[in-house]
């Protein structure tokens, strides 16, 4: 079982869950501008805001209710199923 000390959100931890959204919209890695920030949020809003995804999660058993899903699940199941998610785990991704 996954315990809350085990998660540490830290977001260079998460980089394949990046390279994971910078390919679904093929975007290319760019220097830091107010333009490729707008470019980058655009592809962010296609993620819906939702909780099916937690309760899904939570249904399955292995996890606490104090969890949030990580980039990496977020984006896979984005990819797999259309999902998105609540505002903590879309605020961190």
């Amino acid at each position: 079982m996954i315990q809350k000390t085990d998660i540490i959100l830290n977001p260079f931890k998460h980089k394949y869950g990046v390279k994971d959204f910078f390919k679904l919209f093929s975007l290319k890695i760019k220097l830091p501008s107010i333009f490729f920030l707008q470019e980058i949020l655009n592809c962010y809003t296609v993620f819906p805001y939702e909780n099916i995804s937690k309760i899904i999660k939570l249904n399955q058993g292995n996890v606490s209710n104090e969890l949030i899903r990580l980039p990496e699940e977020i984006i896979n199941d984005h990819k797999n199923f259309n999902l998105g998610g609540t505002c903590f785990s879309l605020t961190f991704f």
